[in-house]
Order: C-alpha cells, then structure tokens, then sequence
C-alpha cells in the first residue's frame, strides 16, 4: 500500500513538471480582477467534478472548489479550514477543458496533499458512466469491476460499498426518473432515452391520455416501422409473457408474419378504430389474453395454438397425478383402447391430440367415442376436458363426473347428440385446426416466444427500466429480420429435431380418405392420426424436460 502511493505521488509530480514546462514555454498572462494586473506567477490546474458535478481544481494533490466571483473565478480549498485558494480567468475556462490556467493565492495549505482522492474521483464519475452505459447491471457486480484495478488507498476514498450503493440508487433514479420507485402507476414519467429510439417515439399509446384518473394503466410500445407491417397483415400472433415488469400484471407480445418470418410488433395503436372482420389472430391457452384480446378486436377471428393446446392438456394431466397410475406392464394394454393422454416414464397415448385435426361437426362425437374406449380412472382428465373444450349437456352439468360412469341405454340419444348446456371455455372453433391444414395458415403462435426472449433472460419481475432497455434491444434486432433477405441460405438443421415433424403430407392423405359416418371409421381414423402426430406428442415431452419451444416450432412448420 505504501508503495502503491508513492508511485500515485511520483506520478502526480511529473504531471506537474510537465504542465509547469508547458506553461513556462506559452508565457500566460492573466488579468485580476479590479485593475488589469498582469501576474506572471501563473500555473496549470487539471479541471475535474466534485460529487454534485460542478467544476473543481486539482494541483499536486489539492483540490479546489469554485467560489463565484465576477470577471475572475474564485476557488478555495475543499477542506474548509484551510486557507489556501487560487483564481481562474473566465475567457480562459471552457467546459470540455481538461487543463486550465490560474494563480495559486498567497497562502498556503495547511495540510499534506491527498494524491488518491483524485484517482478515487475519476473512479466514482465512472460508475456513474456505466450505470448510463449498462444501467441493468447489478451493483456489486458494477463495483467489483471498479475496485479490481486500484490500490487499497483509491479504495478507501472512493468509499464504503454501502455508501457506493446509494450513489448508483441516487444517479439511476435521476436517470430513469420515477420508472421504477412510483408508489401510483398514473404518476410515472418516462425519461426520452427509454421511449426514444433513434428518432423515434416508442411509445404508441398510454392509457393515462384517454382514461385520466383510471388505475388500470395501459402502455403499448412499438416502432413505427414495424406498426405499419402490423397494420397492413390480416394475420397476427399473441402470445403472453411470464416476464411481466414489477408493478404490471400482464405482458403481451403481438407479431405477424412477413414474408415468411415472423416479427414482432408489440402494438395495438389505431387499429381498434377500425375493426378488421378479416383479421385472424392466433393465441395461446392464457384465458386473460384471449379475452382481453377478443374484447378489443372483437370482430376478428380467433384460433388458438396447436402446439400450446398438447401442453396444456399434458400440464393438466401432470396436476392429476395421472402419470402414476399405470405401470409398464399393463400400460402397453390400456393404449391400445385408452383415448386420452398416457404418460408413464415418457410414454403418451395421442388420441385426445388429434381431435383439432377433424372437422368440427364431428369432434363431439369422437371425443364421446374416446370416453367410451377409455378406463374409469380417467374420468377426471375427461370431465376437464370436456368442461374446458367440449361443454357439458344439462345432465353432466347436474352429475359431474358420475355421467363419464355411465353408459347409454339402448334407445337413449348419445351424449353428442343432446344440446350443449355449460359453453366450454375455449370453444371447438377456437382450438380446431381442420380449415388452417387445408388452407395453409400457421397453426402456432409459438415463434413469438422469440420476442419474449425481451424478458427471458433477465428476472421473472424486472423493473420497467430494464424491461424497457431490453425491448428496445430487440426492436433493433425486428428490423434487421425485416431487412434480412426473403429466402436466406438454410442452416444445418438437427436430425434429432426432425423426429417433431408432423407428418402433414400423410395426416392431409388420411383426412382426404376419410370416412366419418361409422363410428368405428371414426374411431380408426383418430387413432391412425394419433400415430402420425407421434413426432408432435414427442417435442411435447422433450419440452417438458427443458426444450426450446421455438426450435420445436420451427421444425414441425417445414
């Protein structure tokens, strides 16, 4: 340690000498205040930032701080018992200065020079540097690499860790404002650089302008370019985000797809002036964005995912505890008659999964015929699914899971025959497949996970700021996919990943023959059509154990 300041002192002297040299060699003259005096004894100050960022002086280890005066700028020294000052001219002081000129006062300091304090400065202004550069970083981390390169007296001037905490707290609250310490959503100001980017405002629209006073805040951030594309496609993808900023209780992506990629919007702006009756929107099984969605485009037509649909109904069956209810030996027995979804040790039965692949009219009568095949203990994954996705006649609605128990007398209308009394939470229409198959529409909105990669890699709750920073990151990274050229060179694809194909070519041969008046025809064809999904089941269970739902996505849309 001792060494180290005698280096930071010798280093400091030479400083010294040099400016001295330079200012013997230009011959300075300064004018005093009162009188035009002209003084020769001038020396160089090294200009610098006291805590609160005004200007300060630094000459062979002393610091000075300013005093107003009129046509002369006054300085004194910072320890206030001291009585040592100097004086700069006002012509010669520029902002971006980092040398100046002045006179040093008749008296002198009354204490030994401080050589680390200038170097514990300069270390301080730079954590307030990369809290406007990477203003996410944690502080312990920022501070860790701040101290890593300085000896133990820079260290022990700059402060104590707590006391640096509260610097990084005060500077990052005067940077983002109140983003992220108002108590009251309605009273956040949002500093340009978060809504800004480059030129362009981000933010589309915010709720507290139309609603004053309404608690339910609003915010829809976008860039306009890729608004425009929003605007012009009939086709959009939603999806909602686990990562949610602190404070907010939903977070929805909005994308669409150009030209074969998908891009991602995030804005709703205008267009509920207009209502769109040809938009179509895919969304995943989160009922609040579904709902929340269909309220304000209410004229759109709805399609939910297909690939969130096996999730759902296997997550389902996971809460069940439906997974330990079979062993090996008689789970080879139960799949072949069984029509819901089977997992033991990774086996599923697909049955149930190919019912968005029929036509509509005929899934009520195929799911009936999947109870009917099915054991008893099954009953519970059945009434959900039925509550959820089918809907229930007045007399399952009345007898709950008794009615699975039952089976029709001879001369009774099947259950698919009778009135649906209790509408389902998602409707037949709205996780039906069939038409998109036929028709060539994506049956996912899995891609716009991608986008919600703006939340992905950073906490479940992060603060707006950082919310914000991010998604502006990915702004920039949208429009580089939209000047990406249409038909790119293809990437080496996993072989392994090919196993989560759908089978289309063969699923679109089946429909095409197929024969739905019989129920056993019926019964045939969703059990060869749970064979041909079998790669879709497959990349189900793989992302259970941790696979990107993007990269399954992205396979099974060859």
């Amino acid at each position: 340690m001792i060494a180290n300041q005698q280096e930071n002192s010798a280093g400091q002297k030479r400083n010294f000498n040099e400016e001295q040299t330079y200012l013997n060699e230009q011959n300075v003259e300064i004018d005093v205040e009162g009188g035009g005096e002209v003084l020769q004894n001038a020396v160089i100050f090294e200009t610098g930032k006291t805590n609160r960022g005004n200007l300060c002086l630094w000459h062979e280890g002393y610091c000075f701080t300013r005093n107003r005066g009129t046509n002369v700028i006054n300085f004194r020294c910072e320890q206030r018992k001291c009585p040592a000052s100097c004086k700069i001219s006002m012509e010669n002081w520029k902002e971006s200065s980092k040398f100046i000129e002045g006179i040093l006062g008749n008296s002198g300091h009354n204490h030994s020079p401080n050589y680390s304090k200038k170097l514990a400065k300069e270390r301080r202004k730079e954590i307030l540097q990369k809290i406007e550069q990477t203003p996410k970083k944690k502080a312990s981390l920022l501070l860790a690499d701040i101290k890593s390169n300085v000896s133990d007296d820079v260290s022990v001037e700059m402060g104590s860790d707590q006391a640096l905490g509260h610097l990084i707290y005060r500077h990052r609250r005067r940077l983002f404002g109140n983003v992220d310490t108002a108590n009251n959503l309605l009273d956040i100001e949002f500093p340009d650089f978060l809504i800004n980017y480059k030129g362009q405002n981000i933010l589309f629209y915010d709720s507290r302008f139309y609603r004053q006073g309404e608690e339910d805040v609003v915010l829809l951030f976008s860039h306009p370019s890729l608004f425009n594309l929003l605007e012009t496609n009939n086709l959009w993808l939603i999806n909602s985000s686990n990562s949610i900023p602190s404070k907010w209780s939903h977070n929805f992506t909005i994308s669409s797809e150009i030209n074969e990629k998908v891009i991602s919007l995030n804005a709703i702006k205008n267009l509920i002036k207009q209502p769109k009756s040809f938009l179509k929107i895919i969304s995943d099984f989160d009922f609040i964005s579904f709902k929340a969605a269909s309220q304000v485009f209410p004229y759109a037509q709805f399609y939910g995912s297909l690939f969130h649909f096996g999730q759902n109904l296997l997550r389902k069956w996971r809460l069940l505890g439906m997974q330990n209810l079979y062993s090996d030996q008689i789970i080879g027995k139960i799949s072949k008659v069984s029509a819901c979804i089977i997992e033991d040790k990774n086996l599923i039965n697909q049955n149930i999964l190919t019912l968005p692949l029929i036509p509509q009219q005929h899934v009520r009568r195929a799911f009936y015929l999947i109870v009917q095949n099915s054991p008893n203990e099954l009953n519970s994954f059945l009434e959900y699914f039925a509550k959820n996705y089918i809907g229930l006649t007045l007399t399952q609605k009345q007898c709950g899971i008794k009615q699975f128990l039952k089976i029709n007398s001879p001369g009774e209308p099947p259950d698919w025959e009778l009135p649906i009394f209790c509408q389902p939470k998602y409707s037949i229409k709205f996780w039906n497949v069939y038409e998109r198959i036929h028709s060539s529409i994506i049956r996912t909105n899995n891609s716009v996970e991608i986008s919600n990669s703006v939340g992905k890699n950073s906490i479940h709750r992060p603060p707006l700021s950082e919310f914000l920073t991010t998604f502006i990151k990915d702004i920039e990274k949208q429009l580089q996919i939209i000047q990406a050229p249409i038909n790119p060179p293809q990437k080496k694809k996993n072989k392994k990943r090919r196993l989560f194909i759908i089978q289309e070519e063969q699923i679109l041969e089946t429909l095409q023959q197929a024969n739905y008046e019989e129920d056993g025809h019926l019964f045939d064809i969703i059990t060869l059509l749970g064979l041909q999904i079998q790669g879709y089941i497959s990349g189900l269970r793989d992302d259970e154990k941790g696979e990107s739902e993007d990269d399954i996505e992205e396979e099974e849309e060859e």
